[in-house]
């Protein structure tokens, strides 16, 4: 990879919230609507599950490094594969075992390590051969949530230092991360690339609870930081960022997420500041930078699937997530998002439930966005809107009460332009809850390009654990 040099991102959030509030206090409703594409892949490209089902609805598996059995199954089902490494430091959960493998490398110069990175990359490209698929890719990463707390603490004991002044995304860990596992380890991946001739794509290690600007901010110093090649002399002298092919990212687009103003003040909850934190990656990082893309590999989580919030949360991440590729014409090569938990908790709440609606309505189709078509029910809710490429007669709605102050209690219908799309509409309204589902079907009336949305029963949204709303709209002329 090669890249120019690139400053640590500034915050101008302040300045940008003022001029996106006044451009939509500016617009009226209903607007001469436009539309921006995700090009002729479909949108199932862009989606698979790191635990659990995705039976059509993804196309990427996440397994552990050391179970070629799952690794075996999901080939031969046509997955792309996400390798969460478990050799080396991985999560660094064990003290004990952190120590064990830092020490082994200082024993050998990591040779023993860069070994078993070697012949896994090889024995994996063999299976690849095997099962005749070389065309599906094996994504590799490296360290898993790098910026727990438990990294931190295990790291300082291994090297005899305190506790204090330990903290969760800590920088004094990116010098031993990088030089004594990802380094070696990439340099290892770079010789199986010769000697396979295939490419082997490599995330960054995972950034946790990325909403956090302190994790985001550590993200940035470990992307920049320059190898210095302790235990891989091939990469000396090059960046993170110039090493690595994807940034990854956990919890960022499904939780209120916290930007600072220009006084250095956190904004929470502020509409649209999920986009402003992915821009703050993707614009210096990947836009104008080596880095190829960014990916999620857990969205929704364990704790949101087992409290019943999965299928909202996945509906959410789904619908942000799709508007901020189609905005960035970003493509599947380089974009993925993970779910993780979707068959964790009630089965008629769950993400793959969720997810499987949707591909039944949708197929494989690509998607367009729809730009501006649906109008929120109260000012800082959010709608995204989305019509199949294969068949136009199919649009989804995704409207998302927000996380803020809800201007109203409930509602019982809401409005749709329909501009350039004529014709009798029906529409299934299926609201997915704190634990439980609800889908019914509603009156739509037309009034000559606006359509209204009219519910049998007014939906009443909470505003700690909000409901996801997806409209399912069929068009016939």
């Amino acid at each position: 990879m090669q890249g120019a040099d690139m400053a640590i991102p500034t915050h101008t959030l302040f300045h940008r919230y003022l001029a996106t509030s006044f451009l939509v206090l500016s617009m009226a409703f209903p607007a001469l609507l436009s539309a921006q594409t995700l090009g002729d892949t479909p949108w199932t490209e862009y989606f698979g599950s790191s635990t659990g089902p995705h039976e059509g609805w993804g196309r990427t598996s996440r397994v552990g490094s050391d179970r070629t059995r799952q690794i075996k199954a999901a080939l031969k089902d046509g997955d792309n594969i996400f390798v969460g490494d478990s050799i080396g430091l991985s999560s660094a959960r064990k003290e004990a075992e952190v120590a064990i493998f830092m020490d082994s490398v200082e024993a050998d110069d990591g040779t023993a390590f860069r070994q078993k990175v070697l012949n896994r990359a090889l024995k994996l490209h063999q299976l690849q051969l095997k099962l005749g698929s070389p065309m599906q890719e094996i994504y590799w990463q490296f360290g898993n949530e790098i910026t727990s707390l438990k990294y931190v603490l295990n790291l300082r004991a291994w090297a005899k230092q305190p506790v204090e002044p330990a903290r969760t995304s800590d920088p004094w860990i990116i010098p031993y991360y990088v030089e004594y596992y990802l380094a070696p380890a990439i340099q290892s991946i770079i010789q199986a690339e010769v000697l396979t001739g295939t490419e082997i794509p490599v995330l960054l290690g995972s950034i946790g609870n990325a909403n956090n600007p302190a994790r985001r901010e550590f993200l940035y110093e470990l992307l920049d930081y320059e190898v210095v090649g302790s235990y891989a002399s091939d990469l000396a002298g090059l960046r993170v960022a110039e090493i690595v092919d994807f940034i990854d990212i956990h919890y960022l687009i499904a939780k209120s997420v916290h930007l600072k103003n220009e006084k250095g003040k956190y904004i929470k909850r502020l509409k649209g500041s999920y986009e402003i934190a992915l821009d703050e990656i993707y614009d210096p990082w990947i836009a104008a930078g080596p880095v190829k893309g960014i990916w999620t590999s857990e969205e929704v989580g364990r704790s949101a699937s087992d409290m019943g919030h999965g299928a909202a949360k996945a509906m959410l991440v789904t619908a942000r997530y799709l508007h901020w590729w189609s905005k960035h014409d970003i493509s599947s090569e380089n974009a993925r998002a993970l779910y993780f938990g979707t068959s964790l908790g009630p089965v008629d709440v769950s993400a793959d439930l969720a997810m499987q609606t949707l591909f039944s309505f949708l197929g494989h189709s690509p998607l367009v966005e729809i730009i501006d078509a649906a109008l929120p029910p109260a000012g800082d809710w959010e709608t995204y809107v989305f019509e199949s490429v294969d068949n136009n007669n199919k649009r989804v709605a995704f409207i998302l009460p927000s996380w803020s102050d809800i201007e109203s209690n409930s509602f019982t219908e809401f409005q749709i332009d329909a501009t350039l799309w004529p014709g009798d509409v029906t529409a299934d309204v299926i609201v997915y809850g704190l634990g439980a589902t609800t889908a019914t079907s509603a009156e739509v009336i037309r009034e000559g390009e606006l359509l209204t949305v009219v519910l049998p029963d007014a939906i009443s949204p909470d505003t700690s654990k909000p409901p996801s709303i997806v409209v399912l709209l069929e068009r016939s002329e």
